[in-house]
């Protein structure tokens, strides 16, 4: 895996105090971190087991580009070197803050994804869902597919 700027690994999923008590705010930035760790073997042997701390919003998970002549831009934020046949696209789902609550929006991927086994794409009636408080389970590539990531907000 490919960590780029904005991205860092963190020892552990830590919870932020809210000094004003009650429920934390929501920005850019998330007061509360948001962490994603493999959920599945195969995707440990690509983003390891370290929690990554997503330190912006919005936030891309995809496929590496492939080939010499690579745009930075393109790049995803958490980008997972994925062997053909290919499971993920290369920007494959997008975490983001609206109204202070995380989003996970499918980036009309081939083969969707699958957010606390709900079904979102192209091929489903919606392509975003809220994510919720503690720990969600996102599978790019659809059902059977062996990246499965844990979030948690």
């Amino acid at each position: 895996a490919q960590l780029l700027p904005g991205s860092e690994p963190v020892p552990a999923a830590v919870e932020a105090p809210n000094p004003a008590g009650g429920e934390a705010e929501w920005s850019g930035i998330a007061p509360v971190p948001v962490t994603i760790r493999g959920g599945s073997y195969a995707l440990q042997m690509y983003i390891g087991t370290d929690p990554i701390k997503v330190g912006k919003m919005p936030f891309t998970v995809g496929r590496v580009p492939e080939g010499p002549a690579v745009d930075q831009d393109a790049e995803p934020d958490l980008g997972i070197v994925d062997p053909e046949p290919h499971r993920l696209s290369p920007a494959h789902f997008i975490l983001f803050e609206d109204h202070k609550r995380i989003f996970v929006r499918d980036c009309n991927s081939e083969l969707g994804t699958v957010v606390n086994d709900r079904n979102l794409g192209r091929d489903f009636p919606i392509d975003q869902i809220a994510l919720t408080p503690g720990e969600n389970t996102i599978i790019a590539g659809g059902d059977g597919s062996p990246y499965k990531f844990l979030i948690e907000v």
